[in-house]
């Protein structure tokens, strides 16, 4: 576990957060963790962001809520099990692996991103799995063809002050440490969608 330092959302938020590193293959693990708290009554939402490798391939993911956040490596492109939490996690194909929906907390459980097309093309090549997720920057846009910056949805959405120089950063590679970047990208996300818990695209399988 290592602890990185927060100041996009400056002001009631912790201004340090655990990280933990997981192998591919123990991911399930962190997802029960992520997950816990969803339940029939509460839609969560889980943020995603990858770091590509220098060839391009996906070097780790990170997943998030809004307390804890997960660095996931991929070390190769082997395909995941179909059963196991990671893919119906990534593909939104809930209550197979329990089958039984009310038991199922991936079952109300929705992955959120920002340019969440790119990263479900990525992710999904990186696990040959299909990847399905909802993209906030379109999400909160006037139109599919003026998609938000992650600064401006996290404006609109928390409606408090944000860094947004700060925010710009973690995507411009302004931010010289890549985990950090991409784990605060997913924890970002996460707090993003607090107030839209409501919207049927998030809450609909």
């Amino acid at each position: 576990m290592v602890t990185i330092r927060q100041d996009i959302l400056p002001g009631i938020l912790p201004s340090t957060i655990d990280v933990d590193h997981v192998s591919k293959g123990l991911a399930d693990s962190a997802i029960v963790k992520l997950t816990v708290s969803a339940s029939a009554n509460r839609i969560i939402a889980l943020g995603i962001a990858y770091h590509p490798s220098s060839s391009g391939q996906v070097e780790f993911v990170s997943l998030a809520n809004t307390d804890q956040v997960y660095i996931i490596s991929f070390p190769n492109r082997r395909r995941l099990d179909a059963n196991s939490q990671l893919a119906l996690l990534l593909s939104a194909s809930t209550g197979k692996a329990s089958g039984d929906a009310r038991r199922d907390p991936l079952q109300h459980t929705r992955l959120v991103g920002f340019g969440m097309a790119q990263t479900a093309v990525q992710v999904s090549h990186a696990t040959q799995t299909s990847v399905s997720g909802v993209d906030l920057s379109l999400l909160c846009a006037p139109n599919t063809w003026e998609p938000c910056s992650p600064a401006e949805v996290a404006q609109l959405t928390l409606q408090r002050e944000v860094n947004r120089w700060g925010i710009g950063k973690l995507w411009t590679g302004g931010d010289v440490n890549p985990e950090r970047s991409v784990a605060l990208q997913a924890w970002l996300a996460a707090w993003c969608v607090y107030p839209l818990e409501q919207i049927p695209c998030l809450i609909s399988p």
